[in-house]
């Protein structure tokens, strides 16, 4: 005995005799089945009715059907008194599974004297590896799962989220069989639910392939619950394969469905629409909601995170409302006093023409660095101002730290002049509209109407007709001072941050624009003479930081003295941009992609970086900026030094559109795609059920080929990847032209040493991204892309220019655990020889053999692109050309002359890298190992087969 918590090593079946099953299969091969019982196991998953199941099997005279025997806190039967009287329990079981399993499948030892012998099995019963010293899941795999003479019915749910729905009911009344579930509604967390989904698929996955050859039932429990005679056909298949005589199906009282199976879906989910909406645009869960959707009208309305039912009378009294203006100041060094003052005074003229009357005016807070002698006294500050309430406080030692000195202005305005509002101001800002004080007041009020806030949780900020779309001078409430007890954290120094509080609020659809309030930052960010910039990364921990601040204050917040109940806990609105950079300037497509909107509540912006300013509608594609509340169009460009637009290349300006966004993730477009209307949508979706994903890969449709290239590359698969998503779950990388990251929480961006035009860069960033979190397919989010010069053969030409950009990746350090050594192919042979084997010998004046050197090569070639040839499958062969020997014949041949192409484009870039020579790319990033051996095998025979080739032909005498 060991004295580990009740741990029997030498349990009473131990000294059990091994040949028990031997001989069990020796009497059922002479005698038949009917002298020993059949085994089987119902292979199924939790809360897909299979205590039903088991019901009916155990009801039936001639089967003995125990329950979850290899449950891992105990073994569940029907036949207790049979286990307990040969000391089985499941410590023994775990200690001995050998004997467990004879045991469990051995009639002799039960009451029943059945013709079929079985049980049921979840995917977790087995997979025990924290207890010391068991094989269990050896024993279970190799006696159970691999053994064909046990019989497998696999049982499962077609409609996996009431699977889900099941067991979260479950959960949530503590009730697993009879408790009926009818009057439980619960709030699903849609992450939560795409784990249980990719468990579920996986388990079934791998039942379908260990069971393949083996006997096996497969059943529904929609075929068992849709009506009698459903009901009937199913379970008459199961006596078939068990060899048991057919009967009438009865259940145990105790395993009766505890939902039904025609009640909808939301009399069960609270949060229901934003579940359907997370699985709208996926092909798989779409179906889960087919029998039970309706439209809003027919039905009440259910709670999402976003409307919250909270209805207040909002009393807008402007009177009450103080406004404190904070204006840290400074006069240039290179500035005459002349020059300071005429800027204040423009200032001053624009808030005194723009602002409330004198009794209502807003207070000037004005911050001035102490070793400024022109405006140290605060004596030309108060002479311009005069008519206007003006406090001038003197700062030490914060040269240049203008939001270090907003932050301390907005402590003196809330706390000793209690105002309500305050403004980050520069001292080079013209206010242009008039009564602004009351437009961004009503702003406010609108924001804890429309999205049930309180108010002052919101930013407000001024359209800046310098930098139009950027929230300069964002307008800050007396709450978000109180909650956060400062207006910025104490990092921000003299950059970020105006945009840092946008960003913050935007979370809660609060951030805004006063889309009828303007101003003009005279010098802003033009001028760096008076300071230093000191930029701070806040979009990574710390903006997550204070959302998650922000969102318990929200929770918490009291009105009136009493604390806003919310039927759901506030969870942030999620933002997404969309990237696209443009060479082409194709104006139509452009506005397509700007057109695009989301039926869920997100904020949205567009980023166009143009990225060729000589273009004829480069002015047209400038003008396509806008501001807006939502939906907001940025175009960007990239400048030279001397401040003269450049073309930086697809990468760069993927990189320059995702560094100045702020969204959580980032939509990467071409500029020549047409996307699907639900794209956002759908990625939207995927974000919801997998918010921990690196990538997200959408699904590039290619037009329908219409001449011989475009047939060849459809037939050779070269287009393959564009639709990589709707093929695999979790591809290993995907193109660019449709692909969406993680945009601010990230700092991977594309490596710019790949080509301008594209090619390698998308391999390179999913191969980094992929180590930060899986890459997931959105087969939904679905995006159309032209023939690359119209399908001419100038396109093959760009499909070549990929080939520079793969054999890249070879070279990046990282980049060694996605590639494999292997011999030469036919191609990069063929170099070989074209570029040392005949100048050798035309050197040594050999021209017989350069003769047949030529002639090996002609062999060469035609080996090589008749064995690419019969590797394209006769399913992508589209039509007409399937419809004549002839013409698949020539396109097969095409397509292989691409392929070898590409295999010596390859070859000749990685010349300059010696040290790379003849290692390859691990397209499927390690997923699909047998593809790397096969690529070395046939390498490998293929080259053995061309020496020989070369040696009789071009070297025999």
């Amino acid at each position: 005995m060991t004295g580990i918590g009740g741990f029997v090593l030498d349990p009473p079946t131990v000294h059990r005799q091994r040949w028990t099953r031997w001989l069990r299969r020796v009497r059922r091969i002479v005698w038949g089945r009917d002298d020993a019982a059949v085994p089987f196991v119902v292979l199924c998953y939790p809360r897909t009715g299979s205590n039903w199941l088991c019901g009916m099997l155990y009801q039936h005279p001639e089967i003995l059907m125990h329950n979850e025997v290899f449950n891992e806190n105990c073994v569940h039967t029907y036949f207790k008194e049979d286990f307990q009287r040969n000391h089985w329990d499941y410590e023994n079981r775990d200690v001995d599974p050998e004997g467990f399993v004879d045991f469990i499948f051995d009639s002799r030892y039960f009451s029943k004297k059945p013709k079929a012998i079985g049980y049921k099995s979840f995917p977790n019963h087995y997979q025990q590896r924290s207890i010391p010293l068991a094989t269990l899941e050896e024993v279970y795999k190799r006696r159970i799962l691999e053994d064909p003479d046990v019989l497998k019915i696999i049982f499962r749910r077609e409609n996996v989220l009431r699977a889900y729905v099941s067991l979260c009911r479950s959960f949530e009344t503590g009730m697993y069989t009879t408790a009926s579930y009818q009057d439980c509604r619960i709030h699903i967390n849609v992450a939560e639910m795409q784990r249980f989904v990719d468990r579920y698929s996986a388990a079934y996955e791998t039942y379908w392939k260990q069971t393949r050859w083996h006997p096996r039932c497969i059943v529904t429990y929609e075929d068992l619950i849709r009506d009698n005679e459903s009901l009937r056909t199913a379970m008459a298949k199961i006596w078939k394969l068990l060899g048991v005589h057919d009967m009438e199906p009865k259940a145990l009282s105790e395993c009766q469905p505890q939902s039904i199976i025609e009640a909808p879906l939301w009399d069960a989910i609270r949060n229901y629409d934003e579940v359907e909406f997370a699985c709208r645009h996926d092909p798989k869960l779409r179906q889960c909601f087919a029998s039970g959707r309706v439209s809003n009208a027919g039905r009440s309305p259910t709670v999402d995170h976003f409307s919250h039912t909270i209805h207040r009378d909002l009393k807008v009294t402007p009177e009450t409302y103080k406004w404190a203006l904070l204006i840290p100041v400074r006069s240039g060094r290179n500035e005459s006093i002349h020059e300071c003052a005429g800027r204040l005074k423009r200032m001053y003229m624009s808030i005194l023409t723009t602002s409330r009357p004198a009794l209502h005016a807003p207070l000037l807070l004005f911050g001035v660095d102490d070793d400024d002698d022109a405006l140290f006294n605060g004596d030309l500050i108060r002479s311009i101002f005069k008519d206007l309430p003006v406090q001038v406080e003197v700062f030490s030692g914060l040269q240049g730290k203008i939001c270090k000195i907003w932050g301390l202005l907005a402590a003196l305005a809330y706390e000793k002049h209690g105002a309500h509002f305050t403004c980050l101001l520069g001292d080079d800002v013209v206010i242009q509209t008039s009564r602004w004080q009351e437009k961004i007041e009503s702003e406010f009020n609108a924001i804890a109407r429309d999205e049930s806030l309180p108010l002052g949780a919101a930013c407000v900020a001024f359209v800046d007709e310098s930098f139009r779309g950027f929230p300069s001078f964002p307008v800050i409430h007396k709450w978000h001072f109180e909650t956060f007890g400062s207006v910025l954290p104490p990092s921000f120094t003299n950059q970020g941050g105006d945009p840092f509080l946008f960003e913050l609020y935007k979370r809660l659809g609060a951030s805004r624009f006063a889309l009828d309030c303007s101003l003009v930052n005279t010098i802003g960010g033009k001028h760096t003479a008076r300071y230093t910039k000191q930029s701070l990364r806040f979009e990574g921990d710390m903006l997550s930081s204070a959302i998650s601040s922000l969102l318990k204050a929200i929770d918490n917040s009291v009105e009136n003295g009493t604390k806003i109940q919310r039927p759901l806990s506030l969870k942030p609105r999620m933002c997404l941009d969309v990237v696209v950079p443009t060479y082409r300037c194709d104006i139509q497509k452009l506005r397509t992609i700007t057109s695009l909107r989301a039926s869920w509540p997100a904020q949205v912006s567009f980023w166009l970086v143009l990225d060729n300013p000589t273009h004829s509608n480069a002015p047209t594609v400038r003008d396509m900026q806008n501001v807006g509340q939502n939906y907001q169009v940025n175009v960007l460009e990239q400048f030279t030094a001397t401040g003269v637009p450049r073309n930086v290349g697809a990468s760069a300006a993927r990189n320059f559109g995702m560094a100045l966004s702020m969204a959580d993730n980032v939509v990467l477009l071409d500029d020549d795609v047409e996307p699907d209307g639900n794209l956002l949508d759908a990625y939207l979706g995927a974000i919801m059920r997998w918010p921990d994903a690196s990538v997200y890969v959408g699904s590039t449709k290619m037009p329908y080929p219409t001449n011989w290239l475009t047939h060849a590359l459809v037939a050779g698969d070269m287009v393959g990847t564009y639709t990589v998503a709707e093929r695999m779950r979790n591809p290993p990388w995907g193109v660019t032209a449709n692909l969406c990251v993680k945009a601010r929480t990230s700092r991977i961006r594309f490596d710019l040493s790949y080509p301008k035009t594209g090619g390698g860069e998308d391999l390179d960033y999913c191969a980094r991204a992929a180590r930060h979190g899986p890459i997931h397919a959105v087969p939904g989010a679905k995006a159309f892309h032209p023939w690359w010069h119209d399908g001419e053969i100038s396109a093959i030409r760009h499909i070549l220019g990929w080939a520079k950009g793969e054999m890249q990746c070879v070279t990046k350090p990282w980049f060694r655990q996605h590639t494999f050594f292997s011999m030469p192919n036919g191609a990069e042979i063929l170099f070989m020889i074209v570029l040392f084997g005949i100048p050798l010998t035309l050197l040594l004046c050999r021209f017989r053999m350069t003769l047949r050197l030529l002639l090996s090569c002609f062999a060469i070639l035609c080996f090589e692109m008749f064995w690419h040839a019969s590797r394209i499958g006769g399913h992508r062969i589209r039509s007409p050309m399937k419809e004549s020997l002839v013409r698949s014949t020539m396109v097969r041949l095409l397509a292989a002359s691409i392929m070898m192409l590409q295999e010596g484009t390859r070859f000749w870039h990685v010349l300059h890298s010696p040290s790379c020579i003849l290692w390859r790319i691990d397209w499927h990033f390690g997923q699909s190992p047998d593809w790397v051996v096969y690529s070395k095998r046939n390498n490998f025979l293929r080259t053995l087969l061309f020496i020989a080739l070369i040696y009789k032909i071009g070297m025999a005498s």
